[in-house]
């Protein structure tokens, strides 16, 4: 199942220039989707498809990417070009807004349907065909004797595998939501009016609504909080959320806002303390402190201001902008970087596993280069090249021992690959005789294994 936040980047970077909006009515929102919410129901996002700008959208996600990774930009453009005639076509059918459902009763695969409501003219066999095969002529469920799902054929993917009406809408889930939708009994659920109008006249809302049963099945399980959190009854949350609506514009003028509706002031107090909390736990965190120094701004931008028996946050665009620009791009980097760095080690890894399968097959004798094992095929030619530096013509140096692999001395001390370099940058990846690779972070370490090892090879010029 794709992650919800996948599907609105998706539906965002295709949907057309925006029409006009209709007026802001929260209460015909919760109507439309009222017919498929039940006791069962935890969460309701709905996305306006007809009020996103893609080049606005394009050209902030690309901002992002292209500091990062350019073949993630090439990549996006890639997905533009396949999903945006989809949305096009869609909203030609009549499908304006999108409903995702998220249930608790339906097994771990099939947590989430989709809800396209119908508006008047609206053509329901071409929708359906677009939530599941992504054509509008297309079939709305696997045709017969055909295994498997068509992966690419529409922006809904796994969510969507049948698809079909169901009163004045069409559904797209698996085979048994489109079953049990036909029965079903739908549930007053108020705070879906309540929560729409907080999340207020948004391109997109996410909204939490755990039910009484949700909420006592956690207070009968664990009544009280980890001392992580601060301890304390478990109250502070399932009372102090009754339920939470997010609405978020997208560029060309972003914003964000945030209300957590709770049962009384005395809650919202509460559930603020566990978030405040929470917080200092993670902040104080030394992994976490280390991949993400900004954490203490995050925490800071994204902290509630309590009113009354609500918690609130707004973030407005520029807000938005400098958490993309100081806390997204740098950690987005750092992770790449860390990344490449573990793919580099599982290179040196896998190369040094490979010379010691040369040396098993060749009378323990190693290989003359490392292009030897990719003429034997023992390795792809792609593990020469070192991820985290590209740029480099050698990746990886070899230093081949005159000694048969097993007349080596220290084998656990003694380098036989190690990442080229033309600069110390704060850790070398090496590979040791004995099979292991491991990252030496002390320069005059690396310098003194390197020496050793290079002096063994010295023996063979």
């Amino acid at each position: 199942m794709p992650r919800i936040a996948a599907i609105l980047i998706a539906l965002a970077l295709a949907a057309p220039p925006a029409i006009a909006a209709e007026k802001f009515d929260p209460q015909a929102r919760a109507a439309a989707i009222a017919p498929f919410v039940n006791e069962e129901t935890f969460a309701v996002i709905r996305v306006d498809l007809t009020r996103v700008d893609v080049d606005a959208i394009w050209a902030k996600i690309a901002e992002v990417l292209r500091v990062t990774e350019d073949h993630d930009v090439k990549q996006l453009a890639e997905e533009k070009k396949m999903v945006q005639p989809w949305l096009a076509d869609m909203i030609k059918a009549g499908g304006r807004e999108l409903f995702l459902v998220v249930g608790t009763s339906d097994p771990i695969f099939e947590l989430m349907f989709a809800v396209v409501p119908l508006t008047e003219g609206a053509d329901a066999r071409a929708i359906a065909g677009l939530m599941y095969s992504g054509k509008a002529d297309g079939p709305t469920s696997r045709p017969s004797g055909e295994r498997g799902w068509r992966k690419g054929s529409s922006p809904l993917g796994e969510i969507v595998r049948m698809s079909g009406r169901v009163g004045n809408a069409v559904v797209g889930g698996a085979p048994a939501h489109l079953e049990r939708l036909g029965a079903l009994k739908p549930a007053r659920r108020p705070e879906l009016v309540k929560a729409f109008a907080a999340a207020g006249d948004t391109t997109a809302q996410l909204l939490l609504i755990p039910t009484a049963d949700a909420r006592k099945v956690v207070e009968e399980m664990m009544p009280t909080l980890p001392e992580k959190v601060g301890g304390g009854p478990v109250t502070a949350v399932t009372r102090g959320l009754m339920w939470a609506a997010v609405g978020v514009d997208l560029p060309p003028k972003m914003s964000a806002r945030l209300v957590v509706q709770s049962e009384d002031a005395a809650s919202a107090k509460a559930l603020k303390g566990v978030i405040a909390h929470a917080y200092a736990t993670i902040e104080k965190l030394p992994a976490v402190r280390e991949f993400f120094p900004e954490v203490g701004k995050l925490t800071a931008m994204l902290t509630p201001t309590l009113q009354q028996d609500r918690l609130t946050l707004a973030l407005g665009e520029k807000d938005l902008d400098t958490l993309i620009s100081d806390v997204l791009v740098p950690t987005m980097r750092r992770a790449r970087q860390q990344a490449k760095r573990r793919m580099s080690a599982q290179n040196v890894k896998v190369i040094v596993g490979a010379i010691h399968m040369y040396a098993t097959a060749h009378n323990r004798r190693l290989p003359e280069s490392l292009q030897v094992l990719v003429q034997a095929k023992m390795i792809d030619a792609r593990m020469l090249t070192n991820p985290a530096r590209p740029e480099m013509k050698v990746g990886y140096v070899y230093l081949r021992p005159p000694l048969p692999l097993d007349k080596l001395p220290e084998m656990g001390k003694l380098i036989l690959v190690y990442e080229a370099h033309d600069t110390w940058k704060g850790e070398i990846i090496v590979g040791m005789a004995d099979g292991h690779a491991e990252f030496v972070g002390d320069e005059g370490l690396f310098k003194e294994l390197l020496a050793k090892s290079k002096a063994i090879k010295a023996k063979e010029d």
